[in-house]
């Protein structure tokens, strides 16, 4: 009997000295990334922006305002500092709503939140010089779908009240609007619960994961070192699963794919939503910051269908500058470093100064 209690005091011993290694190495990585993040990085670990993100009810997140940070990012020109900075809103770029000139409202999603390049870089703060005395009015949101561009639109189109809106979509749109897709999805699902739309019109809040992988991306929010493993992870499965991810059967099997042919119609519903709030003088532009297929192209026709002006050649120009050697995309290779800002603010440009 002794033997027994003494075995079960070790078992004990040892699980409360493994609790506390693990403890302890748990609170070294935690503390060791944050020194990085303070010390060096000055951005949040692994481009996840946590702490210069919102949760949101209804949205499931949006862009904290009033924010003025300073970190460096690498891009194939070296490293360099970029000056982050948002407004009332979450805005990055935010005119005066009082002007009686011209107002242009942009919204998109990680492209326009423009993360890698300091606020006077981004595409439309070189639109706005060129334009003035136009008063732009820029806001993206990371892993922004069709609607919850819609829905904040809605809350904002009162106190901007635009003459032109400019909506910079991209392929993924499309995925992030079909819950069914985005939880099939390995490279387009970040794992937050957003708004969707379903076959009624009716919004719902889900989270596309399994209760495992809601409780790690609670963690990760909390925490720089979870949200550190997170990504890793993600990144890891990204490669590991291509052949697999949804995106890849919706090009192997075109417009026949049904989940497509239901997330279409949702985002169908959404612009027409859209264009319902809108005041019928409001000008409609859009532009893709990619061109996979066919996702470009049936955005496309989407958007024709309500009324939008397509802005077409911005992915295309840039791609075609990477191919001559110009460094036009950042550290990750897919957003636009300011060289490519710089071709999209010129294409853009062009565009809507003929209409204003």
């Amino acid at each position: 009997m002794h033997r027994l209690t003494d075995f079960w005091k070790v078992v004990r011993l040892q699980a409360l000295l493994m609790l506390l290694t693990v403890s302890a190495l748990g609170a070294l990585g935690e503390i060791s990334i944050r020194a990085v993040h303070y010390f060096w990085d000055r951005a949040p670990i692994d481009r996840s922006m946590s702490h210069l993100v919102d949760q949101d009810e209804m949205l499931g997140w949006r862009v904290a305002p009033d924010k003025n940070e300073t970190y460096r990012m690498t891009d194939a020109t070296g490293t360099h500092l970029v000056r982050y900075k948002t407004g009332p809103h979450g805005f990055r770029l935010f005119g005066n709503p009082s002007t009686d000139e011209t107002k242009v409202l942009i919204i998109g999603d990680s492209f326009t939140l423009a993360f890698d390049v300091s606020n006077d870089q981004t595409y439309y703060a070189l639109m706005q010089r060129r334009l003035a005395p136009t008063q732009i009015f820029a806001y993206g949101a990371a892993g922004y779908g069709t609607l919850q561009e819609v829905l904040f639109i809605e809350e904002i189109i009162n106190l901007v009240r635009p003459q032109i809106l400019v909506l910079q979509v991209h392929s993924n749109d499309i995925i992030n609007n079909s819950y069914e897709l985005e939880l099939a999805s390995y490279i387009n699902n970040n794992r937050h619960a957003r708004p969707y739309l379903d076959d009624n019109g009716a919004i719902t809040v889900r989270t596309p994961q399994s209760k495992l992988g809601m409780a790690m991306t609670v963690l990760a929010y909390y925490s720089r070192l979870a949200s550190w493993a997170v990504h890793r992870f993600d990144a890891l499965m990204a490669v590991n699963a291509q052949t697999r991810t949804v995106e890849n059967q919706i090009q192997a099997t075109g417009f026949d794919h049904p989940g497509f042919q239901r997330a279409l119609r949702l985002t169908e519903r959404s612009l027409s939503r859209l264009r319902a709030e809108l005041p019928a003088t409001v000008k409609l532009y859009a532009f893709s910051a990619d061109h996979r297929e066919p996702f470009a192209t049936a955005m496309g026709a989407l958007l024709t269908q309500q009324g939008f002006t397509i802005i077409d050649g911005v992915a295309d120009a840039i791609e075609a500058a990477r191919r001559r050697g110009e460094p036009v995309f950042a550290v990750d290779g897919g957003h636009w470093s300011p060289a490519g800002h710089r071709i999209a603010a010129g294409i853009i440009g062009d565009k809507l100064s003929c209409d204003l």
